[in-house]
């Protein structure tokens, strides 16, 4: 670090940049209300401060007495609770391209050490994205938080030098990623002496790494953009170096949609990033007894075989973290557990909520009983929990936070307990017991509660919504549809709520067209209604006709459809159903249709509608001639296409030089610039001919540019010449042919130009 270099960093914790002077080798610096004087020096290159008797290098002076990190590490420890069981779980690694050229997956025991690992690797002019990704209660969370924990104790200890500093997001879009980074340091941690420009600058120097928890939402195939700008802005700001932790459902470059992989690519711009991702595995049967004897529980082995031989080794009961938590808690406090299993069919849907019930069950029978009176009664039913617990998680979601304060839960308990006209003492005895719930937990504040797992949170979120939908209150509707995009389980939740009343299909459909017809074509609103429909599509059969919607990604993807007809919806990237029977697509738009190898539907019409792509098998057509035919070919009736022109039955194959090229831009999705042996490595048995053929060829037409070279030795590097949403639309329309792709190349950077 030089002078300059330290004169940047201490106008980052400054107030104003006039307040740090630095002349003559004295540094004088008006530091959050304290005056900082210090004499500087340079040996080897390197500089040095001096302050009260004490000589420090530049960098551990920065961390330790102007950044206070060993206070944050203290804080971090204090505000993260350990978990006592904690059982590390098993992962997949994806490293980063320059690693690991190739796309192999790489099965590691212990996620927490591989993924520290990966952290601390700082790699040389690029900044580097670590996703840590699997679904919803399988531990990311937890994960993170006792890598932090252990982090900040080797920090401590003097045996690391830089901190991991869990970020929670909550799946939530945000604009400003400042804001939430501060506010979490502030609230979470007690730590007020940072700054967003002064976290980032600990970012670049290396000694933070931001766990942005709960970045699911915020992609690009939600109905808005904000993710894709909040993760670009965050790593152009940090300047080729730094590194980010990310915990998702998956990483950016896992989408199967193109568009999607390219859009979110683009918005990185003239960054340079690696990326690598680890996956984790659900438990198996080493886990979850090994978490079971932590616990103290007897006899885990025939726990676990007594519910696999009922559920299967697969089920998420088994397998997933925050399930078999909760397993145990009910097998500890249930005589008898196998009148609970019984309850749950091997592979049935609907596991979750009876699971939930077995829980709320013990709640109202044994704990919120009143304690006034005789006979001893429940306070209230399982199904009144149920009431309640959906009004705190609906609190919760329209004011875009995970917890709420003791005031504020007391105040809809008592909101709940009116609203049932239970007489005084009995509401006071409900706001009283709220706090203690056994799906409700304080945080480590000492001042908000939260719902032991996100997914209880939206499983009741959904619930609420479900019966506002029947109820048909479509101010109510409206009000959660529009705070972000809804997660599956959330989705589930409604939709499991509506298909109680197996004769609402009509009024429902009403009630939520009702509630789109104000909303823009991007809105949150219309994409989760069609959601909760899509979830709906296989047990409506009586000739429903659903209009203006649009579905978010996958919405056909189930089992079967059968006599429902779909007018003027729009539909992301969805996976057609296996069985489709009788069902019109009329003046609708599909982004990308996947067709079922061997599909044959029953009179299945698409009518005056728009398909952008179709996918079957290895094949990806954007022809539209191919298009038709791989859509006739699935016995499904096109009529009156508009524009498109006749069907053309014929594949159209690429090129092998154009294979190649598309080989390489896919290497650009893991990391915005790449070495040349890593190309070499990426094109396999035909790297000379890649590398003395179509690569100069690329770089020619504009396609690719050749950068600067950071790192030991001599070879090249390279990065996209354009942006690859322009790359992926010129291949499209190349025809296959790798010399009409460079032909369109040299067109558009001849264009821009101008």
């Amino acid at each position: 670090m030089n002078i300059q270099e330290l004169r940047q960093v201490l106008t980052a914790f400054a107030d104003r940049p006039a307040d740090v002077n630095i002349d003559k080798g004295k540094l004088l610096a008006q530091l959050h209300d304290e005056l900082v004087e210090a004499a500087l020096s340079v040996r080897e290159g390197a500089v040095w401060v001096e302050e009260g008797g004490q000589t420090l290098s530049a960098e551990r002076w920065l961390t330790h007495r102007v950044a206070r990190l060993p206070l944050l590490a203290d804080r971090i420890v204090q505000s993260l609770h350990p978990e006592p069981s904690f059982v590390t779980p098993g992962a997949q690694l994806l490293d980063d391209v320059e690693t690991a050229p190739g796309d192999e997956l790489r099965t590691v025991d212990d996620a927490a050490q591989v993924a520290l690992n990966l952290l601390s690797r700082r790699p040389a002019g690029t900044s580097s994205v670590v996703y840590l990704t699997s679904d919803a209660g399988e531990g990311k969370t937890t994960l993170i938080n006792e890598m932090a924990i252990a982090q900040a104790n080797a920090f401590k200890r003097k045996e690391s030098d830089w901190l991991l500093v869990p970020v929670t997001l909550g799946g939530r879009p945000f604009m400003r990623l400042d804001d939430v980074i501060v506010s979490g340091l502030l609230n979470r941690y007690r730590f007020s002496l940072l700054y967003y420009d002064a976290f980032l600058e600990l970012v670049r120097l290396g000694v933070v790494v931001p766990a942005l928890d709960g970045f699911e939402e915020m992609f690009v195939e939600t109905a808005s953009g904000e993710a894709m700008s909040a993760l670009g802005n965050l790593i152009q700001l940090l300047n080729r170096s730094g590194t980010v932790l990310i915990a998702a459902r998956k990483a950016f470059f896992e989408y199967t949609n193109p568009r999607a992989q390219a859009k979110l690519l683009d918005a990185l711009g003239s960054a340079s990033v690696l990326f690598s991702r680890l996956a984790l595995l659900r438990w198996d049967r080493d886990k979850f007894t090994r978490y079971a004897t932590k616990r103290g529980v007897q006899q885990p082995d025939l726990i676990y075989d007594d519910v696999s031989a009922r559920l299967g080794p697969d089920h998420p009961l088994l397998t997933r973290a925050v399930l078999v938590k909760r397993l145990l808690d009910v097998a500890e406090n249930v005589g008898d557990r196998d009148a609970l299993l019984r309850t749950l069919e091997p592979h049935a849907e609907d596991f979750f909520p009876q699971f939930v019930d077995a829980i709320i069950n013990r709640e109202a029978t044994e704990k919120w009983i009143t304690n006034s009176g005789e006979p001893r009664e429940p306070l209230l039913s399982r199904e009144e929990h149920h009431q309640l617990l959906a009004m705190i998680a609906q609190e919760m979601w329209e004011n875009r936070v995970d917890a709420l304060s003791g005031p504020v839960l007391d105040s809809i308990a008592e909101l709940y307990a009116e609203g049932r006209e239970k007489g005084p003492d009995l509401a006071r005895q409900i706001v009283e017991r709220v706090r203690h719930h056994a799906l409700i937990v304080q945080n480590g504040d000492g001042r908000s509660f939260a719902f032991d797992h996100e997914e209880f949170r939206y499983f009741f979120l959904g619930e609420a919504i479900g019966h506002a939908v029947l109820a048909g209150r479509v101010a109510d509707i409206r009000a959660s549809l529009r705070v972000g995009s809804l997660v599956p389980m959330a989705v589930e939740g409604a939709a499991a709520i509506v298909r109680r009343d197996p004769t609402a299909a009509q009024r429902v459909l009403a009630t939520l067209g009702q509630c789109c017809e104000a909303e823009g074509s991007a809105s949150f609103a219309r994409e989760n209604a069609g959601a909760i429909v899509s979830r709906l599509l296989p047990i409506w059969t009586d000739g429903e006709c659903i209009e203006r919607i649009t579905f978010p990604p996958d919405a056909l993807n189930v089992p079967e459809i059968r006599r429902v007809t779909f007018e003027r919806c729009y539909f992301r990237p969805t996976v057609l159903p296996a069985r489709m029977e009788s069902c019109v697509f009329r003046d609708c738009e599909f982004e990308r249709v996947t067709v079922h190898d061997g599909a044959a539907y029953t009179g299945a019409e698409f009518v005056q509608s728009v398909v952008r792509s179709v996918c079957r098998g290895d094949e990806v057509a954007y022809d539209p001639g191919r298009i038709i035919a791989l859509l006739q070919d699935s016995k499904v009736r096109v009529q009156q296409q508009g524009v498109l022109p006749a069907a053309s039955p014929a594949p159209i194959s690429a090129d092998g030089d154009l294979v190649l090229a598309r080989r390489m831009l896919k290497a650009f999705m893991r990391a915005t610039e790449l070495n040349e042996g890593t190309l070499r490595a990426r094109a396999g048995k035909a790297a000379n001919e890649f590398v003395d053929r179509v690569l100069p060829a690329l770089v020619r037409a504009g396609a690719v540019r050749e950068v600067d070279y950071v790192g030991s030795g001599q070879q090249r590097r390279f990065r996209l010449g354009m942006k690859m949403t322009e790359l992926q639309a010129l291949d499209e329309s190349s025809q296959g042919s790798f010399g009409a792709f460079l032909d369109a190349v040299r067109g558009r950077v001849g264009s821009a130009g101008k």
